[in-house]
Order: structure tokens, then sequence, then C-alpha cells
């Protein structure tokens, strides 16, 4: 943007009766009312004119044919004129600067050390589709990753599979229920199918529901059969994810899911029962939190009434753990918008716990996708995959491009 600044110094200095200098410009507070602003303020005064007046003066004049080059325009906004660079001069700029420079690939990067960055984003479910919504928040958690390689920060990204939880005993009791239908070789969307068959049984049957906390209870006990059919779940699902983040050219430091911290759990629920910060209610644990400036928030849950943790205390020990190896300056997590109190309460637990680097964390939302009035939910069978849209992608390119005839001979399969 120098290269406007200096563009409307000279402009400025052919109608004044002498020269500016492009450090005379400021940048107005608001983007929109243009990129650089010329203070009439002291010429003014000089000119024993109103502010306003001089600015609309001057506007006038650079608006004559031949006093502003194409790439800029200039307007009066009060006692200021204000310059705006053109969108397609600004980008013709910023391509020139990148290609003059040592290479697409170093444009903008800064060697400095500038601190350590945590990057939590994706997160998938094992077991469970790889939505279209976690589709943004892995672009976006990578774009912000490899923008902060560029700019120096020693980042660490991390992928917060969601790999623990009651899901897998439910998934586990669907296996035994309905294990006879997975083919040989199972993929992710016949897990879908036997999980979405156990949500439609237990409508008949409610005890299924104890059966399968039940079963998660043995998985945290570490039952071998319960075991060896979870990692079966993980083996299955981490094969097709990392198939998709080879496409996306999406790559992590560390793939730690939820069940990295199981070990961390019960001494990190002993500390917080000790130090006052859960109290019981109804025969679970909670924590009555607040929001950064002191107001009250719905309470949350860290141990049910039945024993077992939720992705809340997970959460919690995994910030801990973090902070205790990278001592970060700094912690994204780019997550979906609906989790926005989850943070909020998660955030509050750590400053109970007088963690005062938790200013360091930082939510990051994307939006919610809905679609035909619901929200996605896979124990519905009600979602849309990475893939469905790609396939969908595919086809309406390949059908535009043969109708306007530019597919230079090839088939739509060879799109």
């Amino acid at each position: 943007m120098e290269r406007f600044a200096r563009q409307a110094a000279d402009a400025l200095s052919q109608v004044l009766p002498s020269p500016v200098s492009a450090s005379a410009l400021d940048v107005p507070p608001d983007t929109r009312l243009g990129d650089f602003a010329f203070p009439c303020f002291r010429m003014a005064k000089e000119a024993r004119k109103s502010p306003a007046d001089l600015a609309k003066e001057l506007a006038g004049k650079l608006n004559e044919p031949g006093r502003l080059p194409d790439s800029l325009t200039a307007a009066a906004v009060g006692p200021y004129v204000n310059f705006t660079a053109t969108k397609k001069a600004a980008m013709t700029s910023l391509l020139t600067d990148i290609l003059a420079g040592p290479g697409i690939g170093d444009y903008g990067r800064k060697p400095t050390h500038r601190g350590t960055w945590i990057m939590e984003f994706s997160s998938p479910n094992v077991a469970k589709p790889f939505m279209i919504y976690h589709f943004r928040g892995t672009g976006l958690g990578a774009c912000l990753d490899r923008v902060g390689r560029y700019r120096g920060f020693k980042m660490v990204s991390i992928n917060h599979v969601g790999d623990w939880g009651t899901q897998f005993g439910k998934l586990y009791v669907a296996t035994e229920m309905y294990g006879a239908d997975l083919p040989a070789d199972p993929k992710i969307v016949d897990l879908v199918k036997i999980y979405v068959k156990f949500h439609e049984a237990v409508k008949d049957d409610p005890t299924l529901e104890d059966r399968a906390r039940a079963a998660f209870k043995r998985l945290e006990q570490r039952d071998p059969i319960v075991v060896a059919n979870w990692e079966k779940c993980i083996e299955i699902s981490m094969k097709e994810f990392n198939a998709l983040y080879a496409k996306l050219d999406v790559k992590f430091d560390h793939v730690w899911g939820e069940s990295f911290y199981e070990d961390k759990l019960r001494p990190l629920l002993a500390a917080l029962k000790t130090a006052d910060i859960l109290v019981q209610s109804e025969g679970a644990w909670i924590a009555n939190v607040t929001d950064e400036k002191g107001r009250e928030l719905p309470p949350a849950i860290f141990e049910k009434s039945d024993g077992s943790t939720i992705y809340a205390t997970r959460d919690l020990a995994a910030a801990i753990y973090r902070h205790e190896k990278y001592d970060f300056d700094r912690m994204t997590y780019v997550v979906g918008g609906e989790q926005k109190l989850h943070f909020q309460q998660l955030f509050s637990v750590l400053r109970q716990m007088g963690k005062d680097w938790v200013s360091k964390c930082e939510h990051v939302p994307t939006g919610l996708y809905r679609f035909k009035d619901s929200k996605m939910s896979t124990r519905k069978g009600n979602f849309v995959t990475l893939e469905d849209v790609w396939g969908m992608a595919k086809e309406r390119v390949a059908a535009l491009m043969t109708e306007r005839g530019s597919n230079a001979g090839m088939s739509a399969p060879e799109f």
C-alpha cells in the first residue's frame, strides 16, 4: 500500500501550494471510508476556510481529468480527503510484489521467532463421517497454522480427534447386536449404519442405554474385548481421515485424541474436588462458572453420576498438558460456533484453578451448517460428508464444462 500512499501524496502536491509527503497521510479508523486520509485542519486555518470546505475543494480538483492515477479515487469525508485504492489496482500491486520477490512461497515470511502458538483444528469424531462442517474448520485451521509459520511463530498443530466417550459404549453394543451385518472390510459408513440402528432400537428398549454406559465403563477399565473393538474403530476411521487430509494437503504435528489424556483425568478430578471447584449435584460433579466479565453461565458437568467423564474433562486436561509441555504464548481452538458456551466454561474453570495463561487461549468459531430445517445428526443418519460435496462439485463442474464446450475433448470421469 506504500505505493498508493506515494501516489496520493504526489496528486495532492499538484493541487496544494507546497509538496506533501506520504507520511502526512493518516489511516482512517474505518477502512470502508478509504485507505488513506489527508487532514485539512492546518491548511484550512492558513487559507481561512473550514476544514470541510477545503476538503471538498481539494477533492474536486483531484477528480479533474488527469489528476489521479486509475489506481486511486478521492472523496471529501468531513475535514479529510480520503483516498481509496481500487480493488483491481490493489490486487495487481500485491501480485507484482509477490512475483518480484524471492518466490511465492516466501512472500510475507518472517524468520524471527515470535513465540509458540498451539493450533487445534479439524478434530473429527472416530466412527463418524468427516462432515462438511469439519472441512470448514480444517481449512481455516490449516490456513491460520500456515500464516503463523510464515510470520515466525513456532506452530504446534494438533488434531484433537474425538476417540473417547459414551458413544463407544453404544458402538460396542451395536456391534454385538448387528456385527453380522458388517462387511469383512468395514468403512466408517458401515459403522454409522449400525450406530443408527442402535438408536432406533433404543426407542423400543431404553435399557440398551444402560448396556452402552456399562460398556463404556468397561472401556475405561481397559476390558480387552471392548478395547479391541474401540481400537478397530479408530483404525478404520483414521485410514479414511488420513486419505482426506492427503487430498487437502493438511498436516498435523500431533494427532492426540481425547483418549490421550484419559490417564490424567482422575488426578485432575480429585484436585478439582479438593479445591472445591467441583461440587456435587444430583450425583454428578459440576463447576459453577462465569464468563470473563463475571457474568454467570450455566454450570459445567465434569463427572457424570455414574462416574464417567465427558469431553469437558478431557479438554481441561488437554489444555493443562499443552501448557506444561509447550509453555505456549497463544492457543487457538478452531471449533464450531455452537461450542461457544463449552469454551467459556472451560476457560472459567482454568481461571478458578489460577491458570493465568488462560488469557492466551481463544476460540475461533466456525459456522453451523444446517440443511432441510434440521441440524446434522449422525445418530439419526442425517448428515452431509465432505466426500458427498466433492462428488456433487465434480459432477456440476463436469456438466458446466460439457455444456460450454470447454472439456478439451475429455470425458466427464477424466475431469
